[in-house]
C-alpha cells in the first residue's frame, strides 16, 4: 500500500507533503505549534486556478484546502507524536 503523504526529516526540520494536493506542512521537530508553516507547491493543480473566481468557488476551494491541512495535522499527531 502506497503512503498517502511523504514525510521527511533533515537537521531537525520536518516536512509532510500531500502529493495529491501539493500541500506542504513544515515545522521544527518538537515545536509544531510554534513553527508550523503551510505552503502550496508551485506546481500544484490549485495554483492553476484562475485568479478570477466567483466568491462561492473561492470559498469552496479555501474550505477544501483547510480540510486537507486539518487531515494532515491529524496524521502528524497520530504518526509522529514525538516530533510535535
Amino acid at each position: 500500500m502506497e503512503a498517502k503523504y511523504l514525510f521527511e526529516q533533515h537537521y531537525g526540520k520536518c516536512t509532510l507533503t500531500d502529493p495529491n494536493t501539493g500541500l506542504i506542512i513544515e515545522w521544527t521537530a518538537g515545536e509544531f505549534n510554534a513553527t508550523q508553516d503551510v505552503k502550496l507547491d508551485p506546481t500544484s493543480k490549485y495554483n492553476l486556478v484562475p485568479n478570477v473566481m466567483c466568491d462561492g468557488d473561492a470559498r469552496k476551494l479555501a474550505s477544501k484546502l483547510a480540510h486537507q491541512v486539518r487531515e494532515m495535522a491529524d496524521y502528524i499527531r497520530a504518526e509522529y507524536p514525538e516530533l510535535i
